[in-house]
């Protein structure tokens, strides 16, 4: 059973090295990194935009995309959808999460991993000028015997009853 550990106790989760001027050291949820998000089909929202979700939910998801608005206004729309249930409990216990899957299967299979706190990562544009990116939670490595190059990490939060 795996036990909830403290983000505290965790030696080898390493902390952002701010620089907002670089998409992927931006801090996730802060002003830069809405604003480097800006204008890009986002990993989070990709279902929504192929119409796996809601028609209005895919509408607004093109919409905000297009959108000339300024990434303030972005960061606003953004900030209010986070009384979504699944997007709270992200922001409440994500890096205890990651705390456990280390130090409960990562650490004790290779102790020179660690995880690493990122920003927003970028992808070139597309000729049609699409522009994609996405912001792991964070990312593996130091484990190249199982996963040589990294690992990008995602937490995942289930509906009740939901099954992965």
């Amino acid at each position: 059973m795996l036990h909830r550990v403290p983000v505290g106790r965790m030696t080898a989760f390493v902390p952002l090295q701010h620089d907002a001027s670089d998409a992927r050291q931006c801090q996730q949820g802060s002003r830069e990194w809405f604003a480097h998000r800006h204008g890009h089909l986002t990993a989070s929202q990709f279902a929504a935009a192929l119409g796996f979700n809601s028609p209005g939910q895919q509408r607004k998801v093109l919409r905000d995309l297009f959108s000339t608005a300024p990434p303030r206004e972005t960061y606003d729309a953004c900030t209010d959808s986070l009384r979504e249930s699944g997007a709270q409990w992200g922001h409440r216990y994500e890096r205890s999460a990651l705390a456990t899957y280390l130090t409960a299967y990562v650490q004790p299979r290779c102790s020179t991993a660690r995880l690493l706190e990122t920003g927003f990562w970028p992808i070139a544009s597309h000729p049609s000028g699409l522009a994609m990116g996405a912001s792991p939670d964070a990312l593996l490595e130091g484990w190249d015997s199982a996963f040589p190059g990294g690992v990008s990490v995602e937490v995942k939060w289930l509906e009740p009853g939901q099954v992965l």
